[in-house]
């Protein structure tokens, strides 16, 4: 968890995610996503971040697109997903 006067309050961080190439395709990375979420549901967390890798990264285009379909949004150099229906930004 953080804190930041840009949320307001507390927020879940995923600094880094990563799932061996051997296991992936088999929804281990939305499982630890919906963890994620589980947790910050039932701390009374509505927002999670995540940091992306810089856009050199060779497989940038897959880990974005792999946060979009999670539900993330752009949101400068991270992605965020709010959660609930109540939230300020």
């Amino acid at each position: 968890m953080q804190e930041a006067i840009h949320v307001a309050g507390q927020f879940v961080l995923i600094q880094e995610l990563w799932v061996h190439p051997d296991h992936r395709s088999q929804n281990i990375g939305e499982n630890l996503i919906q963890a994620v979420e589980t947790y910050a549901h039932e701390q009374g967390i509505s927002r999670l971040e995540v940091c992306l890798p810089t856009h050199e990264f060779p497989r940038f285009s897959n880990t974005h697109h792999f946060y979009q379909k999670s539900g993330f949004e752009d949101f400068g150099p991270r992605m965020r997903k709010l959660l609930g229906s109540s939230i300020t930004i």
